[in-house]
């Protein structure tokens, strides 16, 4: 397994300093991780110059992304330029779109968690929860 980090966006060979703990946890254990430019592909929309500096090896390998947040096309994006590399992140897109994405989430945790309804504010809607 290899695990996928943001880099820091004015230091592009450090990691970004939210996720310093987990890579050197992940060093201690032998685990191998890399670096991308959330910068270039959130604001640029530039999945190949993210993955330039630190996903660029082509081995054949299962990773894992450890950053931040993204919208699912962005996620697609940089799927797909890391398959481009034979790198496949254990999940794929639409497992990436389902976990991240409360309302599709919410029927296999229903059980578990308080009510759940959708309210609309203008065009878009929001979650509500009923206590």
């Amino acid at each position: 397994m290899h695990l996928i980090f943001c880099a820091h966006p004015l230091l592009p060979s450090v990691v970004d300093p939210g996720y310093a703990e987990e890579v050197r946890a992940a060093s201690r254990l032998g685990i191998t991780h890399s670096l991308i430019n959330f910068e270039a592909l959130v604001h640029e929309g530039d999945a190949t110059r993210a993955v330039r500096r630190g996903a660029a090896q082509s081995d054949r390998r299962l990773a894992l992304y450890r950053g931040w947040m993204l919208r699912v096309e962005q996620y697609q994006q940089l799927y797909a330029t890391l398959a481009e590399r034979d790198i496949r992140l254990i999940n794929d897109p639409e497992a990436y779109r389902h976990a991240h994405h409360f309302p599709e989430a919410y029927p296999l945790i229903a059980p578990y968690t308080p009510p759940f309804r959708l309210a609309h504010y203008g065009r878009r809607p929001l979650p509500r929860q009923d206590h």
